[in-house]
């Protein structure tokens, strides 16, 4: 039986009481607490004036940690290989070679913002992450595929970018030292999830005009945790979280020996060390709240070793989401003053004129978002969309296949400002919103920066009563949301006016979509998972299912098809990263990666694996999925498994790409696929990690 490459990221009960218990909930990971979540951030005037504020917030933080220490949270959390986050513009994930041929690009969220990927394709040769090691593949003719060039880095790379001939790899670095947290030079848990103190990101330009010996030109290396990055009009913008370290021996002199250097990030490059950040750039809440911040460099694509801008503020990053107008950070809150309630703080970079992402503003929301998809700006003002639970404690629970469907809570519907509506449109909101209480619930909010905030100009609450958020979609003056109990409503929302935004259109079908793709304005692709039925308060997930929506009629939305593939304990990559979806709109070419099991009688019960590789179809509006055929992946062979998994297209040509290897087909004839097996990484250097 085939090993399931299901990877799972636990954070065990004790440690989750023990992170409520004494304070704010994340204190103990990041030093930082609640944040003012309607007032405008400040700005250092001085490197004196920051190293004060960081001063007197590391003496506080320390005295208030059990020993100086993080009270066992360290010994508490268990590992395993995390899953990228999942989080393209519809319609444009797709470019065109020099012969007019089109191929599939990375799938991104924004037109005009390439994000990160362990996979480029420039429409003649591939360019794969693997492991420790940077691979270039001849894609076409396809029959001729071949490895051409391979340079190997000290750090596993996670991510690169195509910018023109050169790729740019970001690898994550750790100084692991001795595993005592909270010492300097020890692995210290910044903040959930996990990212590491004592980290630093390398950046790399590596020139591939000879595809057979490509060439490293320039290093950068920045202090911090990768949250996430974009390339956008020749910049890069690296997004990091920095945690400064305290001394072993936290005292009064100790930390006031501290210079600059030690709590501000540093970048160093071929041209000398620096700060990161000037202490000038550094935004920070009027009432003290810690020390960890996040940090916005943009650097240019072109010179890795410029710093174009950089701005940095004292808060938490776990989602960022970018527009082609501006960054924004986002990150979960747990508030004392709302028992514990979970809301969302959103920080905002408005790209300057030089195209530099500079702070704008900070505000909040109540609720929990999925992913970056949860966030979609559109002239000026972000829609967010929040699931918000009836709990006032934060749950921690693992990050794996569910085994049944979410029940939901008891209790009546209630909105955010009548308690007493199940679903309601409101046009004149509070400057601050309230946190409902004693019923989970889904809701959109509309923000607008006015003089240094994120304000709610506009909002619909009471959103699904008892149901939860599995998938949201904005594009334009439309938004979407899929929400799940017993069945998939699919929600269509009129987001012209944003002050008074609106739900138009429901559609109610079985299972449910984890990612939504428009196809133009009038149809939406899901992919998801389909359900069993049962006469219990929940049914249970069952194999991969795939749909296409009709939204042509925004009060009326209709499903064309739903398709299901495999049995319970199937997947599709492209419910845990979007980045996986492979689509050419013009010709309606779809693949899917997807790992099937066998169908059982019985729902709880998933079988053996059946298929590991890439299914390709012909999507109509009309008419829905027709499949052209399967391709299998090319699978590590001690495990029969593999890292990650992306299709490609390139004209009628059908890819699937892994880091061992490519196999391809033309989407008319399956039957001869062409093969290409990456060389193993040499020992230490390579290999997925």
């Amino acid at each position: 039986m085939r090993r399931i490459g299901h990877r799972a990221l636990v954070l065990t009960v004790g440690t989750a009481l023990g992170l409520v218990s004494g304070g704010c909930p994340l204190d103990w990971f990041t030093g930082t607490t609640t944040t003012n979540k309607g007032t405008a951030l400040k700005r250092f005037t001085s490197g004196d004036e920051l190293l004060r504020y960081f001063r007197q917030q590391a003496m506080e933080h320390a005295q208030s940690r059990m020993g100086g220490t993080m009270g066992g949270v360290g010994a508490n959390v268990a590992f395993a290989t995390a899953p990228a986050g999942a989080t393209g513009a519809a319609d444009e994930s797709g470019g065109q070679g020099g012969d007019g041929t089109t191929y599939t690009t990375t799938n991104v969220q924004e037109a005009g913002v390439d994000e990160g990927d362990v996979f480029k394709s420039d429409g003649t040769n591939f360019y794969i992450a693997k492991g420790r090691s940077l691979r270039i593949a001849r894609a076409v003719p396809f029959a001729e595929m071949g490895e051409l060039g391979s340079l190997d880095f000290e750090q596993t790379i996670d991510s690169i970018y195509l910018n023109g001939s050169t790729v740019l790899v970001l690898a994550q670095k750790y100084d692991y030292g001795d595993y005592y947290p909270g010492q300097r030079g020890g692995m210290d848990i910044m903040m959930w999830p996990p990212y590491f103190a004592n980290s630093s990101v390398v950046i790399y330009a590596v020139d591939v005009t000879d595809p057979n010996t490509p060439v490293v030109t320039a290093k950068n290396e920045l202090d911090g945790a990768l949250v996430s990055s974009r390339l956008t009009d020749g910049r890069l913008i690296v997004v990091l979280t920095f945690l400064p370290q305290l001394p072993d021996d936290v005292n009064t002199f100790t930390v006031g020996a501290l210079e600059l250097g030690d709590v501000m990030p540093m970048m160093r490059s071929d041209v000398g060390d620096d700060l990161a950040v000037i202490p000038e750039n550094c935004y920070y809440p009027e009432t003290p709240n810690g020390y960890s911040m996040i940090a916005v460099v943009t650097l240019d694509a072109a010179n890795i070793a410029s710093v174009l801008g950089s701005v940095a503020v004292l808060a938490d990053a776990q989602t960022i989401y970018a527009s082609t107008e501006a960054v924004y950070a986002a990150s979960t809150d747990y508030g004392v003053a709302a028992d514990y309630r979970a809301s969302t703080v959103i920080h905002k970079f408005k790209f300057s004129t030089d195209g530099v992402p500079d702070y704008a503003g900070s505000g909040a929301v109540p609720g929990t978002i999925l992913n970056q998809f949860s966030l979609g700006e559109y002239e000026g003002y972000l829609r967010v969309a929040t699931h918000l639970d009836a709990w006032g404690m934060p749950v921690f629970v693992a990050m794996g296949a569910p085994m049944m469907a979410a029940t939901g809570s008891g209790g009546t519907a209630q909105g955010i400002d009548d308690p007493n509506a199940a679903d309601q449109t409101v046009t004149s909101p509070p400057q601050q919103a309230e946190i409902p209480t004693d019923v989970q619930s889904n809701a959109v909010w509309v923000l607008g920066e006015n003089a240094g905030k994120l304000e709610v100009v506009g909002k619909i609450t009471g959103i699904a009563p008892n149901e939860t958020l599995y998938a949201a979609r904005f594009m334009g003056n439309r938004g979407y949301l899929v929400t799940y109990r017993k069945v998939d409503p699919l929600f269509v929302l009129d987001l012209n006016d944003p002050t008074n935004p609106q739900k138009l259109g429901e559609l109610k079908i079985p299972g449910y979509s984890e990612y939504l793709h428009p196809w133009g304005d009038t149809h939406l692709i899901g992919v998801g998972k389909a359900t069993q039925p049962t006469d219990e308060s929940f049914d249970w997930f069952q194999g991969v299912q795939i749909s296409l929506f009709d939204v042509s009629d925004w009060s009326n939305p209709q499903v064309v098809q739903q398709l299901t593939f495999g049995g319970r304990g199937s997947e599709c990559d492209v419910s845990s990263t979007h980045k996986a979806f492979a689509f050419l709109a013009d010709s309606g070419l779809l693949a899917l990666p997807m790992r099937l099991t066998a169908e059982s009688e019985i729902p709880w019960e998933g079988g053996d694996t059946v298929f590991d590789g890439v299914i390709a179809f012909r999507v109509e509006r009309a008419a829905g999925f027709a499949e052209l055929g399967r391709l299998d992946s090319v699978l590590e062979d001690t495990w029969d498994w593999t890292a990650w998994h992306r299709p490609a297209f390139i004209g009628d040509i059908l890819y699937a790409v892994t880091p061992e290897g490519v196999r391809a087909a033309d989407v008319a004839d399956f039957s001869a696929p062409a093969v290409l097996e990456l060389t193993p990484s040499v020992s230490g250097t390579g290999g997925a990690e």
